[in-house]
């Protein structure tokens, strides 16, 4: 559970079907899956469709995809400099 990685579309069918159809916990689901349970909750709550509509692994991947394609061609402001980091 070291490191970050992106939940791949077979982790989203998975979550959809612990979290609709056997109606697990995040804890439970993050467990099953090899993943932290923060990474479960912050997924349904960006993700998710609501409380009503449950979660959809198909919309949430088309949901994600649309982020990062977003995020890729944001532009660097032109007063931004790069953040130097010094390890002791």
């Amino acid at each position: 559970m070291s490191g970050y990685t992106q939940l791949t579309a077979r982790q989203r069918d998975q979550i959809e079907l612990y979290r609709n159809e056997y109606q697990l916990s995040q804890a439970e689901i993050a467990r099953r899956l090899g993943i932290h349970r923060s990474t479960v909750s912050r997924e349904l709550r960006r993700n998710g469709s609501g409380r009503s509509g449950g979660y959809q692994a198909e919309r949430a991947q088309q949901k994600a995809e649309q982020r990062r394609r977003q995020k890729a061609r944001r532009p660097i402001s032109p007063g931004a400099r790069p953040t130097m980091w010094r390890h002791r």
